[in-house]
C-alpha cells in the first residue's frame, strides 16, 4: 500500500513539475545596468534583474506582448530585449514598449 501511494506521489509530482516547466521562462536586456540585484513583481512574474539581464524563472500560459515588455520597462528602466521561449519582440515592438519610460532602472529595493 505505501508502494502504490509513494508511485501516485512520483507521478503527481512529475506532472506538476512539467506543466511548469511547460511555462516557460522569459528574458529581458535592460539598455542600462541596474545598479544592484533587484528582484520584484512584473507582469504577473517574478523577475530578478542584475547588471543588464532580467530574468523571470516563471511566466503565464499566454505569449508575451508589448504589454508585458511595458510593465517591466516601467520598472527597471528601457529594454532593447524582451523574449520568452516562443517569442521574440522585433525592434518595432521594442520600440513601443519603452515610450514614456525612462531609461535609468525605476526600482529601487530588493528583497
Amino acid at each position: 500500500m505505501k508502494l502504490a501511494i509513494a508511485a501516485a506521489c512520483l507521478v503527481a509530482t512529475l506532472a506538476l513539475a512539467n506543466h511548469v516547466h511547460a511555462q516557460g521562462r522569459s528574458t529581458a536586456t535592460l539598455a542600462q545596468p541596474a545598479p544592484a540585484r533587484i528582484t520584484f513583481i512584473a507582469a504577473s512574474a517574478s523577475w530578478t534583474c542584475e547588471g543588464t539581464s532580467c530574468v523571470s524563472g516563471y511566466t503565464p500560459q499566454d505569449p508575451i506582448g508589448v504589454s508585458e515588455c511595458h510593465e517591466l520597462a516601467r520598472q527597471v528602466g528601457a529594454l532593447v530585449d524582451f523574449k520568452d521561449e516562443d517569442r521574440v519582440l522585433k525592434p518595432a515592438d521594442i520600440e513601443r514598449c519603452n515610450r514614456g519610460v525612462a531609461s535609468a532602472p525605476a526600482v529601487t529595493a530588493s528583497r
